[in-house]
């Protein structure tokens, strides 16, 4: 007993103890309590964890089946029991059926069985085949086995916040993405593109029959390196590339943005101006036009400082020879920043201001927007999934609605 109070104990942080009930009848009846209280007291998530526990410790089974260990677990707990099954599992034969990823990620890779429905309903059955590089990918990428093997289709963003507009943009458009087993990946960036787009990625994902899009904001992108990802890509994964500069431009909405304010100043207990759609239209119109020097020296940043690489893959000439060409390359961009910076001007005004709530930074520019009115607008915070859920349905851009139909539509 000692020994099973220890292992549950060290496994979900509660005492258990055990007795023999008052009223037991012809035959004992024993009872047991979870930190002072009757077990029927605790929730069904610290039972059924307890009822797996005491099954397998107290019977000792050479075999054991569990069907979804996982119903009633809080995520923390989940995990922990799957620690101790995978334990447990070197000792007693186990066949576990899941939907939850947390067991998916944590049991050996050799005895995975992916189980689906057929073309004509029937039920398939295919090991996952435990190869070099499916299991290196994953922890490479931070990809978790879940990932590759409990979805159909998989969306590759740039972080959380892309994902949370997404899904909202979504319900909006009575778009539902579970029915389709969508699941998102996050690249932490646009830069990690490459990354995350390596051959044995694409490879692996493809050979399971996983249809991929790979998401990103239009940023400074040129057409050139537009046209490297889609190379990069081979055909196995489609691009789409905002024509927006990044996501939050697309919740430019006066309306939304209204309605969001209200909302922070009310949760925040501000008693700042009160909006209206005018003044925050105004907002947008004003705060977008400050921005426009903004965006010539974001583009300029873009084409001037990107790096220089001292080693190659071919690399020719003495050390001395390679830097000073790094040098000689660097000097010439220094000499052409004037140059450069008009030529960029120029650029932008021949569409300014038309295109001016476009190209702006819309983060930036909703941080400015909303600023006017004392609140604060945070991407990291879940602002932006908050602005989306007072986007209209007919107000969601049509490119939103294009990428989304396009990822949930039968082939």
């Amino acid at each position: 007993m000692e020994t099973i109070q220890q292992t549950v104990k060290s496994l979900l942080g509660v005492k258990i103890d055990a007795f023999e009930a008052e009223e037991g009848g012809p035959r004992a009846a024993a009872e047991m309590d979870v930190d002072n209280f009757l077990i029927e007291a605790n929730g069904a998530g610290i039972r059924e964890a307890l009822r797996i526990i005491l099954d397998l410790e107290l019977k000792n089974p050479k075999i054991v089946l569990i069907e979804e260990p996982e119903v009633h677990l809080h995520p923390g707990l989940s995990r922990v029991l799957a620690g101790y099954l995978r334990e447990k599992s070197e000792s007693i034969q186990m066949f576990v059926t899941t939907h939850s990823t947390d067991f998916v990620d944590s049991v050996s890779f050799q005895s995975v069985f992916l189980v689906s429905r057929g073309p004509r309903s029937q039920s398939i059955c295919q090991t996952v085949e435990a190869e070099e590089g499916a299991m290196r990918i994953p922890a490479e990428l931070g990809l978790r086995l879940s990932t590759v093997f409990m979805f159909d289709k998989l969306i590759f963003v740039e972080g959380p916040s892309d994902e949370s507009v997404l899904r909202e943009m979504a319900k909006k458009l009575q778009i539902d993405l579970a029915k389709s087993n969508v699941g998102f990946v996050y690249m932490a960036g646009a830069r990690n593109f490459a990354y995350f787009a390596a051959e044995s990625t694409l490879e692996l994902l493809s050979r399971r029959r996983i249809e991929m899009w790979f998401v990103t904001d239009r940023d400074e992108n040129t057409d050139v390196e537009i046209a490297r990802m889609v190379e990069r890509l081979g055909g196995r994964a489609k691009l789409k590339v905002f024509t927006k500069r990044e996501l939050e431009n697309y919740l430019l909405d006066s309306r939304a943005i209204t309605l969001f304010v209200e909302e922070k100043q009310k949760g925040g207990g501000i008693n700042g101006p009160k909006p209206n759609r005018e003044e925050v239209e105004r907002a947008l119109t004003e705060e977008a036009m400050a921005l426009r020097d903004e965006v010539v020296r974001l583009r300029l940043e873009r084409r001037l400082l990107t790096p220089v690489f001292l080693q190659t893959r071919v690399n020719t000439g003495t050390i001395e020879e390679r830097i000073h060409r790094s040098i000689e390359a660097l000097t010439e961009r220094l000499n052409h920043i004037e140059s450069d910076r008009l030529s960029i001007a120029s650029e932008i005004d021949r569409t300014w201001p038309t295109r001016a709530l476009e190209d702006v930074p819309g983060t930036l520019l909703l941080e400015r927007v909303v600023k006017r009115f004392g609140v604060s607008f945070s991407k990291d915070k879940g602002d932006s999934e908050r602005l989306a859920r007072y986007i209209t349905t007919p107000s969601v851009d049509y490119e939103i609605g294009q990428l989304l139909g396009e990822v949930t539509r039968e082939v």
